[in-house]
């Protein structure tokens, strides 16, 4: 039979301890040090150095899970490991450990200068701040930064209610972009020539996001959020342009093709849970907690132009360009957030948490069904789902006339045929509403130019524009 004496008994760990021993026939525990085969320390820093000494004098094993040592006194556990057997640990979870393994294996793999933030989340009775846990991760991670890609580590403490212990640890850049552009010049023969160009861009920037109004933090880089913002996207654009001198005039014909893809996650309130309104209609209440989780928006856009552009001078006095334009633009956007409680009259029933909800399957085909109305009592905020699309072609014409050397008079004129349309499904994802639009538009300017001098010109215009068919839903 074993012998254990624990210093630290009426504490939960100390407790949690004791009642593994009493249900264990092979251990018994003991009232002092001098009687116990090893001794268990799970209480305060001021409690633990006098036992160190104590466990030294009778060379008893001593195995310490206490947090909160100043470095003078880890510098004295250490040198009284010397002397008798000490296992110290901040943390005795077999998580940490597998923790640890994967926070090296990637400080090994990483490639990229990142910043570390260590979240760590307590009961309010738990005294030392922050964990002992989140100094030994802190630690581990600038003893295994071999690399030095880590420029930094910080960690954030917090006390919410009775969570027994949470610890996250999060490696993220500033910003971290990715682009390549290729652009390409052929002379395809003594008058026509071909111009490509790539580009691909790539962003990731975890954090990009904006100060909330009462968020007091002094560095503005440095914000006071329950959750890191992460903005991706991904575009490609890929465009051509074909020129040949015809004599008379030059053709010129412009071909592009465009895709962006969005993924944003984000603190929508901009506070930490708890934090209220300094001033305003809501003085008084506490922001209510919501995040995007995520919004999405996945953007095709193709253009086609040709242009005919006037050489020399039609009838010797006018300038001219024909041209013909066409435009299709294609969006699906999906919006979904979650809110801790649906408005500001439930703000007591908040608990930092987002309940999860899903519609019944027949509110996808029979929004008004009863069931379908728990939506608007559930944890979530502005959910949409957008399909615009937009499809435009146009063909204009422009001539300026040359009446003498210092005057020209400008006419031209464009005629445009545009749809639009887009199927929303809207406030809170249930109806399902189609938005569309078509036009045809004929616009024009006119105008008057004089030359004063090399330098001035003067002139008198009148422009008739549109703006095509949209919509903000």
């Amino acid at each position: 039979m074993k012998t254990i004496f624990i210093n630290g008994l009426s504490g939960k760990m100390g407790k949690t301890i004791n009642n593994l021993i009493l249900d264990d026939p092979d251990f018994e525990i003991v009232k002092t040090v001098n009687d116990s085969d090893v001794v268990i320390d799970f209480s305060r820093p001021e409690s633990t150095m006098p036992l160190v000494q104590e466990a030294k004098e009778y060379k008893k094993p001593l195995i310490i899970g206490t947090t909160g040592f100043t470095d003078i006194e880890l510098k004295i556990i250490e040198e009284a490991s010397n002397e008798i057997p000490i296992m110290l640990s901040f943390n005795m979870s077999k998580g940490i450990f597998y923790f640890k393994k994967n926070i090296k294996q990637f400080l090994k793999d990483n490639s990229d200068s990142m910043k570390c933030l260590i979240s760590e989340t307590h009961h309010t009775q738990k005294v030392d701040s922050p964990s002992g846990t989140a100094i030994e991760l802190k630690k581990f991670i600038e003893l295994n930064n071999n690399k030095k890609f880590i420029t930094s580590v910080e960690i954030e403490s917090k006390r919410i209610l009775d969570i027994f212990g949470i610890h996250e640890v999060t490696f993220f850049n500033d910003a971290n972009h990715i682009s390549f552009r290729s652009d390409w010049l052929f002379d395809l023969t003594s008058n026509s020539s071909l111009r490509l160009f790539f580009q691909y861009f790539d962003a990731d920037n975890n954090g990009a996001a904006m100060k909330g109004l009462d968020d007091k933090t002094p560095d503005p880089r440095k914000l006071a959020q329950d959750s890191l913002s992460d903005y991706q996207l991904t575009s490609e654009v890929f465009g051509a342009i074909y020129e040949v001198d015809l004599g008379a005039a030059s053709l010129k014909i412009l071909a592009s093709s465009q895709e962006d893809d969005i993924y944003v996650v984000r603190d929508n309130d901009r506070h930490n849970f708890g934090d209220v309104h300094a001033e305003g209609p809501l003085a008084g209440l506490p922001y209510i907690a919501a995040e995007f989780r995520p919004e999405t928006s996945l953007v095709e856009t193709k253009t086609f132009e040709i242009n005919l552009i006037s050489n020399e001078p039609l009838f010797g006095t006018i300038d001219w360009i024909l041209g013909a334009f066409y435009f299709d633009h294609e969006i699906e956007n999906h919006i979904y957030e979650v809110k801790d409680v649906n408005n500001v009259k439930l703000v007591d029933l908040m608990d930092g948490k987002f309940t999860p909800y899903t519609h019944a399957p027949i509110c996808a085909t029979s929004p008004f069904e009863g069931i379908c109305f728990a939506a608007f009592g559930a944890e979530l905020g502005f959910v949409s789902d957008a399909f615009p699309t937009r499809e435009s072609q146009s063909i204009y014409g422009q001539a300026t006339i040359n009446i003498n050397e210092k005057t020209r008079f400008v006419s031209g004129f464009r005629y445009t045929e545009d749809s639009f349309s887009s199927d929303v499904t809207n406030f809170f994802g249930l109806q399902s509403y189609l938005i569309e639009d078509d036009l045809e538009k004929t616009t024009g300017r006119i105008a008057i130019e004089y030359d004063v001098d090399d330098d001035t010109m003067t002139y008198l215009s009148f422009t008739k524009g549109f703006k095509p068919g949209g919509s903000n839903l």
